[in-house]
């Protein structure tokens, strides 16, 4: 943080929501060091696992099915969908019948399950799909680091450097996203796989440095949404098929001069906040695109006004099947800088009031009807 402020930044801690103190029968954070990629073993993170889904599950509505694929969403005649067939653990086939059907397995799944059971009228499923590129970056410090410990989020954040604070159409990009110090949580496998160009793979030279480099590493990314295109969207491959027979996912996607341009402005960013730091040796990720180690893919299925352009309205309602929604990533029809997880939970929970208040005293949503059953096939 001095560094950055050295420079004339703003560094901020990162927000987390984890908590530092026992919240009933949730524990504080243990500082164990495998956060990220893992299920916290004292509910100290706040997941749904540790929080709306044991008091969903309390009011006796919910019931969970799981390891369970579904195949495809029923639609009848009246163009009303009124199942899904899905797989469970055993590899039996059934059909779940409700009044209202919500897709919520993210932007990819969703768009998926739409795709395979015919539902992509006006052709804008699959569209405007975004992504971010990182451009990650790492380094070395004379002192130990303790990257090992703690969650990855324990770290800083500026945001001088996002969309809204500079006019940077002189660089010769538009957009932008906060640079993060990455706190902690890297397990020695990750690091071993995150190596200088010049350190070897295997041997002694690999055992050597890792034992220096994994207790002084540090890293830096950044996380800037592409822009929609009509050339990155994605669809059914026409060969691939996953084991139960049906198309996999394809995802069509390179990066423009607006995603080049804004990586390097980036990494001299980090390259001057590394050499304030104080650091031995720096290093990055392939920092020019094309490569697609990426996340957060959001798009595909968006939210819009007009029927023609978009897939769901202002509820994450289909326009195409008025008794199916839509909720995840898949609804942003543009994209920013950071995680997109808190307003994906403000957007299902839009949705869920819109919802019950819809299906109550002769709202939009009480013409729906079907007999509500699970049939083995």
């Amino acid at each position: 943080m001095d560094a950055t402020r050295k420079l004339g930044y703003h560094p901020f801690p990162a927000p987390a929501a984890i908590i530092s103190e026992d919240w009933g029968e949730r524990k504080a954070c243990t500082y164990c060091g495998f956060c990220r990629d893992y299920g916290c073993h004292v509910g100290a993170k706040t997941t749904t696992l540790d929080t709306m889904m044991p008091r969903a599950l309390a009011t006796g509505n919910l019931e969970l099915l799981t390891n369970c694929r579904v195949q495809r969403v029923n639609v009848d005649a009246e163009g009303l969908a009124r199942s899904v067939s899905y797989v469970d653990a055993k590899g039996e086939s059934h059909e779940a019948r409700r009044d209202l059907v919500i897709l919520s397995a993210y932007s990819l799944e969703n768009t998926r399950l739409m795709l395979v059971s015919g539902l992509n009228r006006n052709g804008m499923v699959g569209k405007s799909f975004t992504t971010h590129n990182y451009g990650w970056f790492s380094g070395t410090l004379p002192e130990e680091t303790h990257s090992y410990a703690g969650p990855a989020v324990a770290g800083w954040a500026i945001d001088d450097t996002n969309a809204d604070f500079v006019d940077r159409s002189d660089l010769g990009f538009l957009g932008g996203t906060p640079i993060m110090f990455f706190g902690g949580d890297y397990q020695p496998i990750e690091v071993a796989n995150n190596l200088p160009p010049d350190v070897p793979r295997w041997g002694e030279g690999f055992k050597d440095w890792l034992k220096y480099g994994y207790r002084h590493f540090f890293a830096m990314f950044s996380q800037m949404a592409s822009l929609p295109s009509e050339s990155n969207y994605i669809d059914l491959d026409p060969k691939v098929k996953d084991p139960w027979g049906q198309p996999a996912l394809r995802i069509t996607h390179d990066w423009y001069d607006n995603d080049r341009q804004g990586a390097l402005w980036l990494n001299s960013i980090k390259h001057e906040i590394a050499r304030e730091m104080g650091a031995e040796r720096t290093w990055e990720a392939p920092l020019l695109p094309p490569y697609h180690i990426t996340t957060h893919e959001m798009g595909t299925h968006v939210i819009g006004n007009d029927p023609s352009k978009s897939v769901v309205d202002r509820y994450c309602r289909s326009h195409e099947v008025p008794n199916l929604f839509l909720v995840g990533g898949g609804v942003f029809p543009t994209y920013n800088g950071y995680n997109p997880t808190e307003t994906i939970q403000a957007i299902a929970y839009w949705t869920a009031k819109h919802i019950k208040r819809e299906t109550q005293n002769g709202g939009t949503l009480t013409r729906f009807t079907a007999r509500h059953q699970v049939v083995n096939s």
